[in-house]
């Protein structure tokens, strides 16, 4: 109705699934979250590619890459959306490192009117930042600066092309998020449980195919696919998939059917069968 959102608050008189609080409102409405800038100029990027970058955005980018690049130096609320302070989420700096990446691949293409240089500075500031301050002891991204826990979000870094030091293995990353926070072939967020909520979430279906598409690119193929296969077996009675999933009772949970999930099936898919067409099908 173009009306204020209403604040979020609970509602004692009910009792939702299992005894689960139920809410009105969305306390996330008020965060900021870095990464969906990057992911937009990532877009602009990947549009300009194909040939069909709009004008209406093309022209956004300088913009967008303005803000990220002065946005990025503060701590926000990270893509999931986590309760209380703010913090400096490593996979929003690899997000914005990616979109900074992609409005400077726009300027040296002269398909934009703008000058990149505050961009260019940025870029070099946000990995010098990840790679003091973003990885543990044996090289492996960590959730947020500066502290020792792990976090899904980081498989974004292999979706990216964010790179890997030649000192350090390149699967370690994955490695480390897979073995934590693997549960089937899903993956919870994050280790320990951060939004002081006393029922866990369920693990993400598009997460743990985010995880396919890393080791598809790191040449596990076999892994990749067979974990694809499992998701897909999680599908609802069209094949649909859902945000979250129960994987002992293969209940599906969360937004029904959630676009993200079938992006990231999608995506999954073409990096596992990368010249088997009729495979994928």
């Amino acid at each position: 109705g173009g009306g204020a959102l209403p604040e979020e608050h609970s509602l004692g008189h009910l009792a939702g699934m299992s005894g689960a609080v139920v809410r009105v409102g969305n306390g996330a409405s008020g965060q900021i979250q870095l990464d969906t800038a990057g992911e937009l100029l990532c877009l602009a990027k990947a549009l300009s590619d194909a040939g069909c970058l709009p004008s209406e955005l093309a022209l956004r980018v300088p913009d967008l890459a303005l803000w990220i690049s002065r946005a990025s130096a503060l701590p926000d609320h990270g893509i999931w959306e986590v309760r209380g302070a703010t913090q400096h989420y490593t996979h929003s700096k690899i997000m914005a490192w990616a979109g900074l990446r992609a409005a400077l691949a726009l300027a040296a293409g002269h398909r934009l009117s703008a000058s990149s240089t505050p961009w260019k500075a940025q870029l070099g500031r946000l990995e010098a930042q990840i790679e003091g301050r973003g990885r543990a002891a044996a090289g492996e991204l960590v959730a947020v600066l500066d502290e020792d826990w792990t976090d899904a979000s980081l498989l974004a870094a292999y979706l990216v092309g964010y790179p890997t030091p030649p000192a350090v293995p390149a699967a370690a990353t994955l490695d480390r998020v897979c073995g934590e926070l693997g549960r089937g072939p899903l993956l919870l967020r994050h280790r320990p449980e951060r939004d002081g909520i006393p029922y866990p979430c369920f693990p993400f279906i598009f997460a743990g195919l985010w995880a396919a598409r890393a080791e598809a690119g790191l040449g596990r193929l076999e892994a990749a696919r067979t974990r694809i296969e499992q998701v897909c077996r999680l599908g609802g009675p069209p094949g649909q998939l859902s945000e979250v999933a129960d994987v002992g009772s293969g209940a599906l949970w969360g937004n029904y059917p959630q676009v993200q999930s079938h992006a990231a099936l999608i995506e999954a898919v073409l990096a596992a069968w990368p010249s088997e067409p009729e495979a994928a099908n």
